[in-house]
C-alpha cells in the first residue's frame, strides 16, 4: 500500500508540473506585449535569455501546492484513478492546444509592438 500512495504522489507530481508548464507556455505569449511596455530590459531577460528556466521553475514551483493538496486528500482508488484520469484528459488538451497554436504563440513572443 505504501509503494501505491508513492506512485500516485509522483504520478500526480509530473502530471501537475506538466499541466502547470503547458499553461504557462500558454500564458507568457500573451503577457508579452505588457512585459516590454513595463521594462524592455525585463522582456529580454524573460523572453530570451532564461525562458524555459522560468517556464520550468513556475510550473515545478506550482505544482507543488496542488500536489500536496491532492496528496493529503483520502481518495479511495476509484477517485485516485478518476483524478488521474482527468489530469491526462486536461493535459492531453493543453499539448493539442499547443501543438495547433504553436507559430501563432511564437509569433506574440518575438514581435511585441514598439509604440
Amino acid at each position: 500500500m505504501n509503494n501505491f500512495k508513492i506512485f500516485y504522489s509522483s504520478t500526480i507530481f509530473i502530471l501537475n508540473a506538466l499541466i502547470m508548464f503547458a499553461i504557462i507556455i500558454l500564458i507568457l505569449p500573451f503577457m508579452a506585449q505588457e512585459v516590454q511596455d513595463i521594462s524592455p530590459k525585463l522582456y529580454i531577460n524573460i523572453y530570451f535569455d532564461h525562458l524555459q528556466l522560468y517556464s520550468i521553475f513556475c510550473s515545478v514551483l506550482l505544482s507543488l501546492p496542488l500536489t500536496y493538496v491532492l496528496y493529503k486528500k483520502n481518495f479511495k482508488f476509484k477517485k485516485r484513478f478518476l483524478t488521474i484520469c482527468i489530469q491526462l484528459l486536461l493535459l492531453t488538451c493543453l499539448i493539442l492546444l499547443v501543438y495547433y497554436n504553436f507559430n501563432y504563440l511564437n509569433e506574440l513572443m518575438d514581435s511585441p509592438t514598439y509604440e
